[in-house]
């Protein structure tokens, strides 16, 4: 059976006080076995490239339809990451691109999530770097917290650096 392959377009939104955007996962849609058992998991904006889409375009259309922001300056890719997940016993292959984006809209609706994100997303809710060195809550992609300082500090890399997906230990 063919490897099934997953391309995402993911973003790093940050509002003026430099906190990041981040929605709470349901337990029951965590398919990394590495994590499959815990109830508080946070992810970031993005989702699936649709055909004929480009990444930056996938991530402002999720943007868009994860928080009805429309006023989100969009930066450059900073990651790339890809892992091998075991779904429902088939293999799948996740390439996710990482995008720094700004805002300064703070109230997210609702109003344009899918039926499965209605049911997959428990919260969605705003980081402070503070908030998330001193919580026990697992950040995906691993990095989350170690890197998100740098990306704050306006520091890009020249092209997107290469991270772990998963959870690190």
């Amino acid at each position: 059976m063919a490897l099934r392959i997953r391309d995402a377009a993911r973003v790093l939104l940050l509002n003026d006080a430099d906190e990041i955007l981040l929605m709470h996962l349901s337990a029951k849609f965590i398919s990394d076995p590495q994590i499959a058992n815990k109830e508080n998991v946070w992810i970031t904006l993005g989702g699936r490239i649709e055909p004929g889409e480009t990444p930056l375009e996938t991530a402002k259309r999720e943007t868009f339809e994860e928080t009805g922001f429309t006023q989100v300056e969009f930066g450059p890719a900073v990651w790339y990451g890809e892992q091998i997940i075991p779904i429902s016993g088939r293999d799948t292959h996740y390439r996710e691109t990482y995008f720094v984006a700004r805002t300064q809209e703070s109230q997210f609706t609702r109003d344009h999530w899918t039926d499965l994100e209605s049911e997959a997303i428990c919260d969605i809710r705003w980081w402070s770097r503070q908030d998330l060195t001193k919580s026990n809550a697992v950040f995906l992609p691993g990095v989350l917290v170690t890197e998100l300082a740098q990306v704050v500090a306006g520091d890009y890399p020249a092209s997107p650096t290469r991270i772990a997906l998963g959870p690190v230990s």
